[in-house]
């Protein structure tokens, strides 16, 4: 055996001892020596710091980092340290780190997710650095160029949002990178991050959040739900009082403004670290909490931090967004405005479906009584809409018989409160009888009441207009027990989601006569039909029939929608459809 072989063997037989926590001082000296002394061995000995760490990452996460570096040390291994071989205590010391390379501070070091840090003093090769794509979930993103490292990039991603809107800044794209660092106020509704490990957030308003990296997230206030399915364990949420180190989990965590933690485990179990307000720097800095399925436990604080078991509230874990019109997709022109529906994508009892316009169940419309000498709008393709239709009111089919999301029967009458009876329908048997303010319409078949939207609904709004789209109550034709309005004051997609999308230009047309009081007045009304000189966006919006008291299962053969009557505008539908049932 030569000379070189054998410091090796010794070499790796101190490190063996120094990782079971079985290194005496005297060869604790020995080892110091050997990594002053010799290149090979302080390469050697990174490669087996980190080996080990990693291994121990994978089964117990570290959390967050205690002051003292020996506390530190004990957490990674598992069992104490012996008193004669105590890390020195003042590690923070630049001087004395520039003055004493000991092991016991490097191994600290790396497990606090600092070796990026030191690794450049010791190492010749920079294929050795490790790539954002290998980054400890606990590493910190302060990788810049003036430290001759790459600064991390983030594989986060914006996957899905509901009703969303940010304070003070648009919202980000879907499937887009979501930058580290980047303080986000979540002002309304809800959006979900993917982490690339696998880890699934969904986080409700009002809330503010940071992704710190790659695997944690920093939550300021606010609600979250989290998944971290198997491949994922370590991923962790921070907030002013606690760290939550996922440990193949589901667990719902909720911050008070005041910083008060709730953490909640639905399934598997986590780790909560809960942040000392003890001053002393050989104090642990965190302590750690274990908790398993449907055990929850609050984090606050008034002269110190402490923790309380809680009741366990199934309901307040959000496993998805809600039910919902996702997407649609539309002819474009080429400027990327659009005309007629293709294709609409909605989730339904947390299942994404996409369905073509032949599969949707179209509507004839029943009754008309508006509440403005505006009614009609349609695309700028179209020049004459008088000319009568064998099916019915020529103008009528630009709402019942066309995909055109430029074209639609607008400014429909209503009124404040929402019906509690029958509304009264046009009847060509009695046209001096003055019907019910709103829109009446019959499904070509009955559509079943399923989960989750079992209608669309896409509205023209000018882009002066509410960004959130016009108010509308939604009632049964036939009133009967259990049945009742519903009213929709939010739209899935408005004026600000990025799934909205510019209309081509459309025309505008008027009447002589106001109101419009009969369906059949629309085939005489007055038209001219220029171009409308307002922009504006198609905006869409699911109906449940369950929130009108349907029950699942029930067939409806149609509705009646009224403007709410809660402003100066009236909502302005171009396109109304039945979904099929879901398999």
């Amino acid at each position: 055996m030569n000379h070189a072989d054998k410091n090796r063997n010794e070499l790796r037989s101190l490190l063996d001892e120094l990782c079971n926590g079985t290194l005496s001082p005297s060869n604790h000296a020995e080892l110091q020596h050997l990594l002053k002394s010799d290149a090979a061995a302080r390469e050697e000995y990174l490669d087996y710091i980190e080996l080990h760490i990693d291994l121990k990452r994978i089964t117990s996460p570290v959390g967050d980092i205690p002051a003292d570096s020996t506390k530190l040390l004990e957490r990674i291994l598992e069992r104490p340290i012996p008193n004669e071989v105590q890390l020195a205590p003042d590690i923070a010391s630049p001087r004395w780190r520039l003055q004493t390379i000991l092991p016991w501070v490097m191994l600290a070091t790396v497990a606090a997710g600092l070796l990026l840090m030191v690794r450049p003093y010791w190492v010749d090769k920079p294929g050795r650095i490790e790539s954002a794509d290998n980054t400890s979930p606990f590493e910190s993103n302060a990788k810049t160029p003036e430290n001759g490292i790459e600064k991390q990039v983030s594989r986060v991603r914006l996957t899905q949002i509901a009703s969303a809107k940010f304070f003070g800044e648009a919202i980000p794209p879907l499937q887009g990178i979501v930058p580290f660092g980047h303080e986000y106020a979540l002002s309304e509704g809800m959006v979900a991050l993917q982490f690339p490990a696998g880890a699934n957030a969904i986080i409700e308003a009002p809330a503010i959040f940071v992704v710190s990296d790659d695997a944690r997230l920093l939550m300021k206030t606010g609600v979250c739900s989290v998944h971290a399915p198997d491949g994922a364990q370590g991923f962790r949420v921070d907030t002013p009082m606690a760290n939550v180190v996922d440990l193949g989990t589901r667990f719902v965590l909720s911050v008070a403004q005041t910083g008060e933690t709730k953490v909640q485990v639905v399934e598997g179990e986590a780790e909560v670290f809960t942040n000392s307000l003890v001053p002393n720097p050989n104090v642990v800095a965190s302590a750690a909490i274990r908790l398993y399925e449907h055990q929850a436990r609050v984090i606050e604080s008034n002269d110190r931090v402490t923790t309380k078991e809680i009741p366990f509230k199934a309901s307040d874990y959000k496993p998805s967004l809600p039910d919902r019109i996702i997407r649609f997709e539309a002819v474009e022109d080429d400027r990327g405005a659009v005309d007629e529906l293709v294709a609409v994508s909605v989730q339904r009892n947390a299942v994404e479906y996409q369905y073509s316009v032949d599969q949707m169940i179209g509507i004839d419309l029943i009754h008309f009584h508006g509440v403005s000498n505006a009614f009609l709008v349609t695309s700028s393709k179209v020049e004459d809409p008088s000319q009568p239709d064998v099916q019915g009111p020529s103008r009528a089919r630009f709402l019942d018989r066309d995909r055109s999301l430029c074209s639609g029967l607008i400014n429909p009458g209503g009124q404040a409160v929402a019906l509690t009876s029958d509304p009264v329908l046009d009847d060509p048997n009695l046209p001096e009888r003055i019907g019910t303010p709103g829109i009446g319409l019959r499904f070509k078949t009955p559509v079943m009441n399923g989960p989750g939207p079992d209608i669309v609904l896409f509205e023209l709004q000018t882009i002066v207009n509410s960004e959130r789209g016009d108010a509308f109550h939604v009632s049964p034709l036939h009133f009967d027990t259990g049945l009742h309005s519903h009213t929709i004051r939010r739209y899935d997609i408005n004026l600000t989601s990025p799934q909205s999308k510019m209309l081509a230009p459309y025309r505008l047309y008027r009447a002589r006569e106001v109101p419009l009081s009969f369906l059949q007045s629309l085939q005489t009304a007055h038209f001219g039909g220029p171009i409308h000189g307002i922009a504006a966006k198609v905006l869409a919006v699911g109906i449940d029939l369950s929130d009108l008291g349907f029950p699942i299962g029930a067939k409806v053969e149609g509705l009646f929608l009224q403007d709410a009557a809660d402003d100066n505008d009236s909502f302005d539908p171009v396109f109304i459809a039945g979904l099929p049932p879901t398999p």
